[in-house]
């Protein structure tokens, strides 16, 4: 009969993603009204998701995804 394992076994079973893992942030201002822009390209995603953030009045997000490639035979 197999025994359950205990929480704090299971936690000691996980792994995490070691080396570049880190978000590349890029800031930069607008050359035709002079407002900042702060692009933040996710490395730790595979395809890396990009969010875009506009300092305007309405403080404007842009995200770009870009999910893995899902294939599938028949």
């Amino acid at each position: 009969m197999s025994e359950e394992m205990s929480f704090k076994d299971k936690i000691r079973t996980l792994s995490f993603a070691t080396g570049k893992t880190r978000n590349n942030v890029r800031e930069w201002r607008d050359e035709t009204d002079g407002h900042r822009i702060k692009a933040t390209k996710d490395e730790a995603s595979t395809r890396g998701n990009l969010t875009i953030e506009h300092n305007t009045k309405d403080d404007r997000v842009d995200v770009e995804i870009r999910p893995d490639v899902v294939r599938m035979e028949l």
